[in-house]
């Protein structure tokens, strides 16, 4: 056998949970912040490196000498040939002069569209990359598809915006043009820096944003504790009223002795919930008044039923009453009787008018209406209780009604009213298959089936109202 293990007491403490609350949501806060601060250094830091970059590429090309470009790009030959030796030492130096540098390349444009000619580069040919040896050289094709800042280089200077890949390795590169004496951009001069360089100049970012978010969650410690103990006492009441708002009773208003923050929140709260009760009362009319109309023209179309639910209605607050249900609660309900039969409204009407005795296939479709009735009701109706009066008022006492057959006590008091209420109107109203039944002849039924099909208390309180009215006539 199990041994159930029992949480200690102090841990279900109101102000044990704000604590934990506030200190989440401050750390929260300070991690969000220290992540936007993270995320700004960050993206400022790879801003100005892409514009160092681009800077560092148009003072590049300030240096190269452009006849040697032009000479290598017609003929193409390097290590040997003088022009091509002049430009490999010029983007040498260039490299050089700057340690953030890997690489320092000159690309032309190619007749094949995305791809670019390599024109000079700071490594020689065999140079190794990840195992990978480079095979640069005047007229090798690259495949420039993937870095748009490099196919625009030739109309103005940029840089990537992201850390891409080639073949041989990852980098951050910076463009500027190289153009002839006629302005005419010849050949784009790229500088690269390695992604590993990147990385660890991010690693510098993220050990100072550490410091600041373990600093930010030492102060949100102790100052959520404080304010904990501080909003502990009026967010119980709060918290109280939640509840009670929750759980339909909106009516319920909140008394904190406060003029803070706090006080100004519980008279909000009080306002708020006053209007819900108004708006759900007035939501609460508009839709039973518009129930109440289909119901209306529904049974205006039958001479026999016209005017039953209103009757119904009626009769079943007279017994609600009598019987001492609160006037609220009555109120509900009454509307509520008036909509017994909405389900109706689904039913075809050949089979509601029907003058002959009905199919059995009919007679199943009929059944449905109490069914169908709730579930038009459920979005509104919040008082299960007032809501069973739909699906269940034909429910029997003795369990052979429908649709759930429920039997005894486990019929709801309010549908047992409307049960008796709508049996004694069809009984006192003329039908097409037969005439009504004197006051008198529907007591007397009301009697008979008084515990088997009906709620006796209630059939005694009707009979009681009824004779007493007979009386007074």
């Amino acid at each position: 056998m199990k041994v159930k293990k029992t949480v200690p007491v102090f841990l279900h403490r109101f102000q044990l949970k704000v604590t934990i609350a506030c200190i989440t949501a401050m750390v929260a806060a300070a991690f969000l912040g220290s992540f936007l601060v993270y995320r700004y250094a960050l993206r400022s830091q790879f801003e100005q490196l892409r514009s160092k970059l681009t800077l560092v590429a148009q003072t590049a090309a300030l240096t190269v000498d452009i006849p040697s470009v032009e000479w290598v790009m017609a003929n193409r030959l390097y290590f040997g040939a003088p022009a091509y030796d002049k430009l490999f030492k010029t983007i040498t130096r260039i490299k050089n002069l700057n340690h953030e540098i890997s690489s320092v390349y000159i690309f032309c444009k190619s007749v094949e569209p995305g791809f670019l000619e390599f024109v000079a580069d700071s490594d020689p040919p065999g140079t190794m990359y990840n195992n990978e040896p480079s095979v640069f050289g005047p007229g090798k094709l690259y495949d420039a598809r993937r870095f748009p800042a490099l196919l625009h280089a030739f109309e103005r200077a940029g840089s990537d915006d992201k850390i891409e890949s080639d073949l041989w390795q990852k980098t951050l590169s910076g463009y500027a043009p190289l153009c002839n004496n006629n302005g005419q951009a010849i050949a784009v001069i790229g500088v690269d820096v390695l992604a590993s360089d990147i990385q660890r100049m991010q690693r510098e970012v993220d050990r100072r944003v550490f410091f600041v978010f373990l600093i930010s969650l030492i102060f949100s410690i102790l100052v959520g504790q404080y304010i904990s103990y501080m909003i502990a006492r009026p967010v119980q009441r709060l918290v109280k009223g939640i509840n009670h708002i929750t759980s339909g009773n909106l009516e319920y208003q909140i008394t904190v002795d406060s003029y803070d923050e706090i006080g100004i929140l519980a008279n909000a709260f009080n306002t708020m919930a006053r209007s819900l009760c108004l708006a759900r009362r007035k939501l609460n009319e508009y839709f039973y008044n518009v129930m109440i109309s289909f119901v209306t023209t529904l049974e205006e179309k039958d001479e026999y039923t016209k005017g039953h639910s209103e009757r119904v209605s009626k009769y079943s607050e007279q017994i609600a009453r009598r019987m001492g249900f609160i006037a609220d609660k009555v109120d509900l309900f009454k509307n509520v009787a008036m909509l017994h039969d909405v389900g109706k409204i689904g039913i075809a009407s050949d089979i509601l008018n029907k003058t002959t005795p009905l199919t059995e296939g009919e007679w199943i479709e009929i059944k449905k209406h109490p069914a169908a009735g709730a579930k038009i009701l459920k979005s509104l109706v919040v008082d299960e209780g007032i809501l069973s009066v739909v699906r269940s008022h034909h429910e029997r006492v003795d369990g052979n009604g429908y649709p759930d057959r429920l039997k005894g006590d486990n019929i709801n008091i309010f549908t047992s009213i409307v049960t008796v209420a709508d049996a004694y109107d069809a009984m006192t109203s003329d039908r097409a298959y037969r005439k009504s039944f004197s006051q008198e002849e529907a007591i007397v039924q009301l009697k008979q089936g008084s515990g088997v099909q009906f709620d006796q208390q209630v059939v005694d309180t009707f009979v009681n109202i009824l004779e007493e009215e007979q009386r007074s006539v």
